[in-house]
């Protein structure tokens, strides 16, 4: 079966998540779909880059800052294990529902 991922309808509502911005915003869904079945994801903002979004123009730098947007609102938690920057989807087991 392919790797599926659900986005959370309660995001068109959430303040935190509106409160920050639309490349932020479309960064968060478009990472869901890479992430592991823990919610986690490379961290380093410029594997994003080349994963989520590689026809994307913007300087890494942007990648960085909507990083930090959704750390901010807690809509990600990033912390770095050893040498490697992660990134995880705090509600990603609620959020996934009929995954093992």
């Amino acid at each position: 079966m392919a790797n599926r991922r659900m986005i959370p309808k309660k995001l068109s509502v959430s303040i935190e998540f509106n409160s920050v911005s639309e490349f932020a915003q479309l960064l968060y869904v478009m990472m869901q779909p890479y992430t592991d079945d823990f919610g986690r994801i490379d961290g380093e903002a410029g594997v994003i880059k080349a994963l989520v979004l590689p026809m994307n123009n913007r300087p890494v730098t942007d990648f960085e800052h909507a990083i930090e947007e959704l750390v901010r609102v807690e809509q990600i938690e990033f912390y770095v294990v050893g040498k490697q920057k992660v990134i995880s989807i705090p509600t990603f087991e609620v959020d996934q529902t009929g995954l093992n």
